[in-house]
């Protein structure tokens, strides 16, 4: 899970690269979906929720984006650096088109 601060002069552009991320991220070899969601309380604020098939596949695609500089570009669009938290599935919940339960 990763929680982020746009900055609010960033705000379309922001939208716009989490538009194209909730595209494009499920096509990454490993990635098995991801939900974007924004706070109801601040528009500036959001959570991103990415599954993946591994913790490898995972590490694998954020070692991408540090080399690539995507993950700098993205930065800058941030008022303060992003929250980054993994997790495992504690508890079952309903079925989800993007994440398998063990």
């Amino acid at each position: 899970m990763i929680k982020i601060e746009g900055r609010s002069d960033k705000r379309d552009e922001l939208h716009e690269f989490l538009v194209e991320l909730s595209r494009d991220l499920p096509r990454v070899n490993g990635c098995e979906g991801v939900l974007v969601l924004r706070d109801l309380e601040s528009a500036d604020h959001y959570a991103l929720v990415e599954t993946w098939k591994s913790q490898k596949f995972h590490q694998n695609h954020f070692d991408h984006l540090q080399k690539s500089g995507a993950w700098a570009t993205f930065v800058t669009l941030l008022a303060r650096e992003p929250l980054v938290s993994t997790f495992s599935l504690l508890l079952p919940f309903p079925p989800s088109p993007f994440i398998k339960l063990p």
